[in-house]
């Protein structure tokens, strides 16, 4: 009797022992869009699983990374005119992270200090909105990113015409 109890005991052992290592295990989940600063470790990950910047990608061209990173402020600002969402008096830094197919895996934001007030959730809302109908053109061998910032409306030059080049 005394065995089995202690064959017993060191099975449960054993299960407790499996189950917190599953939950160790367990890869945290990063929503799609965040505030910079509400989830560093998943942020801190992202930055290392994401090792080319768009530069890379783009060949080092200066002229065409500015190009896909205007183009994808100016396709944000017309998704909120279809949409209706306010922009304009937004002023945020942004890391956006991109799969190598070019579609979006995550961004991240965090207000300027001269940025107008505005709703951190709705804008969280309509970023996972955009997401889901955006890729860019360019691809690449692993997966990029690119920290920069985005002001809106955007400056579109002497033209002002509202859809993109």
């Amino acid at each position: 009797m005394g065995t089995m109890l202690l064959r017993i005991y060191y099975i449960a052992l054993f299960l407790s022992f499996a189950h917190i290592n599953a939950l160790w295990g367990q890869e945290f989940r990063l929503p799609q869009v965040f505030l910079i600063g509400e989830y560093e470790k998943g942020y801190e990950q992202m930055i290392t699983n994401h090792p080319l910047p768009l530069l890379a990608v783009c060949d080092q061209s200066m002229e065409k990374a500015f190009k896909v990173w205007y183009g994808l402020i100016i396709d944000i600002e017309n998704y909120s005119h279809e949409t209706h969402f306010e922009l304009n008096g937004i002023k945020i830094w942004i890391n956006v992270f991109w799969d190598k197919n070019g579609t979006i895996r995550h961004i991240a934001f965090y207000p300027k200090p001269v940025s107008r007030k505005f709703d951190y959730e709705e804008l969280e809302n309509f970023l996972n909105e955009f997401i889901l109908i955006y890729k860019m053109d360019v691809k690449a061998h692993t997966h990029f990113a690119h920290y920069g910032s985005m002001t809106f409306p955007v400056y579109r030059g002497k033209s002002n015409k509202p859809e993109r080049d």
